[in-house]
């Protein structure tokens, strides 16, 4: 789970906390629940296009209730804490493309996409099609996003996938379709090639 790291220490007479890393997690949730983006029909079609306060009070409530991470750390100096962010944002793997499409888009294609990468993961490592260590990686949700564009349109070379994340972002059409089909021609993958 992500974590919010927050620097906790005295500056005078006064207690203060600083953000030192989850600034971007922290504004987006304080973000929605000031009604600032409703929420996408990609990720719970019941509660499409509803802010936050027009949500069910159960459904905030359980909103309120969610546990995020958080490390605090106490009366570190400020030349430390440099030291700490530094290194959190520096000794990080660079992101590879679809860890890169994954950050940036949220809408139906990634949702269709990731949802069949974890439905198959599994079977594609026990397959020896993927490696673990590539499933670390999101190669499980690369490969659904190339077969299921496959069946949307055609194959397509890695230069055109971003456009399907950017096309399918607030729209699903044909998506629902394609994810079906994905599914039939799995399940007789999985009957030819059973152990038996």
């Amino acid at each position: 789970m992500p974590k919010i790291i927050i620097q906790q220490g005295l500056r005078g007479s006064k207690n203060i906390r600083v953000v030192v890393d989850g600034q971007q997690r922290l504004r987006t949730i304080l973000e929605f629940i000031d009604d600032g983006f409703k929420v996408s029909r990609a990720h719970n079609r019941e509660y499409a296009n509803l802010k936050f306060s027009d949500l069910p009070k159960t459904i905030r409530d359980d909103f309120y209730t969610y546990n995020v991470g958080v490390d605090v750390i106490y009366n570190l100096p400020y030349v430390d804490l440099l030291d700490i962010f530094t290194r959190l944002n520096s000794y990080t793997v660079s992101l590879n493309n679809q860890e890169k499409l994954n950050a940036k888009y949220v809408g139906y294609f990634k949702t269709h996409s990731y949802e069949l990468g974890h439905r198959y993961a599994e079977f594609w490592f026990n397959s020896k099609i993927l490696r673990d260590d590539q499933i670390a990686r999101m190669a499980e949700a690369e490969l659904a996003s190339d077969l299921l564009i496959a069946l949307l349109d055609k194959i397509q070379t890695s230069k055109s996938i971003p456009a399907f994340y950017r096309d399918f972002e607030d729209k699903s059409n044909g998506l629902e379709g394609a994810t079906k089909s994905f599914d039939r021609i799995m399940s007789l993958i999985g009957e030819l090639y059973s152990d038996k």
